[in-house]
């Protein structure tokens, strides 16, 4: 066991390391300074200690009426509020209210040093309580993902207000970059716990990729910055100039124009890595919605069903085969190809115009061409985004659209697949049996392993060999699960605590589930709750074939709290020891049983 010291040790030992790496400039190897007055850093750090207090208190009105959150894009629409805006505009106060006002503040790499200095406060305070509930684990994996990219956000919100107080001090307008540092911070944020709420392999992998490029950039600014703050080793630019594009070597035009057809390709052959960039990132997601939209039409709807469910622990939502028919009625394939083959001309005409005149030295460089390609890219990008998860996305969203509930202070119900274990609270109930308690202190985590979620009844402790050993394979079982915690929620919101409920029905080989029925001889709620439980079953139809061999199930339900219920041999009490409360009987369809 660990003593509480060493994991408080552990937690702030990332943060410590991190600030004195920013705060001291080495002149050479053994000898390393302070440019600034370590008590202004000090103090921007309990400054950072109180923004965590602060958004903590912002959440808790943020929540304080359950968030349903159906699909992607309303869990984007709560990691972008809820989470980003709530957290980095409180660390945005804490800067704006003392460190913008110290006199030291003054040069472009003052913004990184205390707005880094806030976020590792607001990182540290976070980090122990985290680590203390959790352990000695937690603060290594910490250490490596949260603490590091609370630094990140406090170097991006940092680097605009640094550029910001330089233009103020020229006097010129600076406003804007303050907006600006505030909304790549609240977005990297919410983008950051969008992936962490979810649990599937694909987000995972997105969660990894965008910490990584999202340290490397930090990384990258801040030697950088360092470089044109004199108090740092740099040299100020003696002029501050607007951007002007770098003179270009000459290309061949037509090779060029033939190259960025594929988006962003011809201006890297150009040497236009910032456009290129920009290009090859919108395009790439052109053919992303594309492609998703063709598969939807053109592949069998169970075929992707599956598909998603097996390898990104999600699945279309409400009606596939309605969204598909209607998707098919539509023209939105001959609207996408568009799409995608104008964008495709227009980069290879900027490419192929931009090849051109490179040819001739005595030309300008294409300053406004390329400002206008470089801020349409990011806008176009940008539109896609919100396209993407506001549109697309709710069409993985696992669930339908409920109607208002009452709940918990701090509830956050999930209609994904693969549920964050933890959010909000809600992880300490079994998902699908009566709703989670979350105190309203309760604070989320960033990020979630993926879990089973056996749905209704307690928590699985081990898997159940016997059902598998008799034809159901265990993922057969948790797709049942998830099934039914898409439409169980009317019964829990009608159920007393401690009432339960046996319901018996039948699968056949095709998915249809037929003779549901409430055995009431095992069942305390009324009559009325009750059937709203046989209500969920039936809405189950249809499911998904069984697997081959398999001519039939018989399956007995208990929909209960998750509390111990019944006498022991009772069919109650044996149904709330078995893995999601499922009695699963198959019919051999070479046996005449």
């Amino acid at each position: 066991m660990v003593s509480d010291i060493a994991l408080v040790a552990a937690a702030l030992a990332p943060a410590i390391v991190l600030l004195g790496l920013l705060s001291w400039w080495p002149k050479h190897l053994t000898h390393w300074v302070a440019p600034r007055p370590l008590l202004t850093i000090a103090v921007a750090v309990a400054s950072g200690v109180g923004s965590a207090f602060l958004a903590l208190g912002i959440e808790n009105v943020l929540t304080y009426r359950p968030w349903s959150i159906a699909n992607l894009g309303g869990l984007a629409l709560f990691a972008l509020i809820a989470a980003g805006l709530a957290e980095e505009g409180a660390k945005y106060l804490c800067v704006r209210l003392y460190a913008w006002r110290l006199p030291e503040f003054r040069e472009p790499y003052d913004g990184i040093l205390y707005g880094a200095a806030v976020g590792l406060g607001f990182g540290a305070t976070e980090n122990i309580s985290y680590v203390l509930s959790s352990g000695f684990e937690t603060a290594v994996a910490r250490a490596l993902t949260a603490v590091p990219f609370h630094c990140a956000l406090g170097v991006i919100l940092g680097y605009y207000l640094g550029r910001a107080k330089v233009r103020q001090l020229e006097g010129e307008r600076w406003g804007g970059l303050h907006v600006a540092g505030l909304a790549w911070a609240v977005g990297a944020h919410g983008l950051y716990d969008f992936f962490a709420f979810q649990s599937g392999p694909f987000s995972i992998f997105l969660l990894g990729a965008f910490l990584l490029s999202v340290l490397f950039w930090s990384v990258r600014t801040v030697l950088k910055t360092r470089a044109v703050s004199p108090s740092w080793g740099g040299v100020a630019p003696t002029v501050q100039t607007r951007f002007v594009p770098r003179p270009l070597k000459p290309r061949n035009p037509l090779l060029a124009g033939l190259l960025g057809l594929l988006p962003g390709l011809g201006h890297f052959y150009n040497g236009e890595t910032q456009k290129g960039f920009f290009l090859m990132a919108a395009g790439l997601l052109n053919l992303l919605v594309l492609g998703f939209a063709w598969v939807l039409v053109t592949v069998p709807v169970e075929v992707v069903q599956l598909f998603l469910v097996l390898f990104g622990g999600l699945s279309l939502a409400g009606n596939p085969g309605k969204l598909v028919e209607s998707l098919v009625d539509s023209p939105v394939l001959v609207v996408l190809v568009t799409v995608n083959v104008l964008f495709a001309l227009f980069c290879a005409y900027d490419a192929f115009q931009t090849a051109r005149t490179s040819q001739f030295d005595y030309l300008d460089a294409p300053d406004k061409r390329t400002r206008f390609l470089q801020s349409f890219s990011a806008s176009y990008l940008g539109h896609l985004a919100i396209v993407f998860l506001f549109i697309l996305a709710p069409i993985l969203a696992g669930g339908q659209k409920k109607p208002a509930q009452s709940g918990p202070v701090g509830v956050i119900e999930f209609e994904l697949v693969s549920t964050p274990e933890k959010l909000d609270g809600f992880s300490n109930k079994p998902e699908g049996t009566a709703k989670g308690t979350a105190p309203k202190t309760q604070r989320k985590v960033e990020a979630a392993k993926p879990v089973p979620t056996p749905v209704p009844g307690p928590v699985a402790k081990k898997s159940q060999p016997a059902q598998e050993a008799k034809g159901i394979p265990h993922s057969y079982n948790e797709y049942l699960s998830w099934k039914i915690r898409r439409y169980h929620d009317l019964y829990f919101e009608r159920v007393v605590p401690g009432e339960y409920t046996v319901v018996q029905y039948e699968i056949d080989s095709v998915g249809n589930v037929t003779n549901v029925q409430v055995l009431y001889d095992h069942t305390t709620a009324p009559e009325d709750v009750a059937e709203l439980a046989a209500d969920t079953v039936r809405d189950v139809n249809p499911a998904l074939p069984l697997p081959e061999g398999v001519e039939s199930v018989v399956i007995t339900e208990l929909f209960w709290d998750g509390t111990p219920i019944g006498n022991p041999g009772s069919l109650e009490y044996r149904l709330s020891q078995l893995p999601d409360g499922r009695e699963v009987t198959p019919v051999d369809a070479t046996s005449n049983s």
